[in-house]
């Protein structure tokens, strides 16, 4: 029987058995997200590229609290899908390993750090701004104390991509003084959010919150930015789109099942364009995603007398003159931009082209 080569196959797989898929709360379910799943994977060098991706916005000496706060507002709300269900997978030890390079650590263990990190990532059903995402940990060479090689993050990750909707699944955790969920997940300390948080899924097993789960919220410290900054800026990076046909297969319930086809999408960019290509896709993120205050905008259809003394009254969208009959407009808090541009709708396994030397 085959081995998985990718973590994404290696849950399929599981989902048919009984005594390995105990972290599944149905695995059933599992299995149907996995195989409606738009898939991608990232290689070594674009897994090292997302650490950077993730961190480099935040990192700058110069940058202001306020400043980290609108960069990560502004991955947030591009952070959109293609799709009802997205699987990403990277190797977690080559974005860490980066990541601590930029953030100044230098006593950072790759060994201490699972092998293989993936996400799925589901859209809600009828809010299309509303997403939530499960994480999955895999080492075939350590075992998580359970006799197990793989691992599931307790809680699940949700988010919206707009300023109005609010969260559809119960939170995990209520937001504190101190460390509340958005700063924990994101990294980034001050960022106080409703519109994301760890909440409970019906895929996942959650025990009762913890000091304990509480810690290990805190060492997953930047997940969400690392998911929020790929998402919102993937379709500003240049990928090749090839076929590929799963070759492989196993035996489960009697039957022999073949592990998934998907597309290839091999993203290029060289090394030493690492600073640039991530400067340029931030900026069209932020962009795309900038949020607009509420403010009065004048009515051109009705414009305002120069020349008039103004007897202003208002109803609930508008402020006229009831002299001159001029009009503003009320304009609520919006995202200027295209935020509902995803990532190109196929399944992918990212890599990286060295550069000639």
């Amino acid at each position: 029987m085959s081995r998985p080569d990718r973590l994404i196959d290696l849950l399929y797989k599981t989902s048919f058995s009984t005594k390995h898929s105990h972290f599944m709360a149905n695995p059933d379910a599992w299995r149907a997200a996995i195989k409606a799943a738009r898939r991608f994977v990232l290689d070594d060098a674009m897994s090292g590229f997302l650490g950077e991706l993730g961190t480099r916005a935040f990192v700058r000496d110069n940058l202001s609290k306020a400043a980290r706060i609108r960069a990560i507002e502004h991955l947030r709300m591009g952070a959109r899908l293609p799709a009802e269900t997205v699987w990403i997978e990277y190797n977690l030890r080559e974005c860490q390993q980066r990541n601590n390079v930029l953030i100044g650590r230098a006593n950072y263990d790759p060994t201490a750090t699972p092998q293989t990190e993936g996400w799925l990532i589901q859209r809600h059903p009828q809010l299309p701004t509303a997403f939530i995402a499960h994480i999955v940990t895999h080492d075939r060479k350590v075992d998580h104390g359970d006799g197990h090689d793989t691992w599931v993050f307790p809680v699940a990750l949700a988010w919206t991509a707009d300023m109005d909707t609010v969260l559809p699944w119960r939170p995990v955790m209520s937001p504190g003084p101190t460390n509340g969920p958005s700063e924990v997940a994101t990294g980034i300390t001050g960022y106080v959010t409703e519109r994301m948080a760890y909440v409970y899924s019906p895929l996942i097993k959650t025990p009762l919150p913890s000091l304990k789960m509480l810690n290990l919220l805190k060492e997953w410290a930047g997940v969400q930015r690392r998911m929020w900054a790929l998402l919102a800026t993937i379709n500003d990076l240049p990928v090749l789109v090839k076929d590929v046909r799963a070759s492989k297969g196993f035996v489960a319930k009697g039957a022999y099942r073949k592990f998934l086809d998907h597309k290839t999408v091999t993203l290029t960019v060289p090394t030493t364009l690492y600073r640039k290509t991530i400067r340029d896709a931030l900026a069209i993120a932020h962009r795309r995603g900038g949020v607009v205050r509420e403010h009065w905008r004048k009515d051109w259809r009705r414009p305002l007398s120069p020349l008039c003394d103004h007897v202003w009254s208002a109803d609930a969208k508008h402020m006229f003159c009831t002299l001159c009959e001029g009009r503003k407009i009320w304009i609520t808090e919006h995202v200027r931009g295209d935020t509902s541009v995803g990532f190109v709708t196929r399944d992918y396994n990212v890599t990286h082209e060295e550069t000639a030397t």
